[in-house]
């Protein structure tokens, strides 16, 4: 809708869907409900690092190897969940 709103070219013509040929107060709602959920998740996955960054450290304190270990494997568990 800014691109819109200035007259500029979007990359709207990247995206393989049919084009929006009005604006309208659906569309608005919409951006602003995804755009709540999209910033409420990036909270989330903030808070969740600082608090699992926190225990790592606390867990393991001054072995930087075995943290380093412990979260690439937790990464990759968490990483082959989603996956499937």
């Amino acid at each position: 809708m800014f691109y819109a709103l200035l007259g500029l070219p979007s990359f709207a013509s990247l995206i393989p869907c049919p084009p929006i040929q009005e604006l309208n107060i659906g569309y608005a709602l919409y951006a602003i409900i995804f755009g709540l959920i999209g910033a409420l998740l990036a909270i989330f996955s903030g808070l969740s690092m600082q608090v699992f960054g926190k225990f790592i450290k606390k867990t393991f304190k001054n072995r930087i190897i075995t943290r380093a270990l412990v979260a690439g494997a937790i990464i990759a568990v968490v990483s082959l969940l989603l996956q499937s």
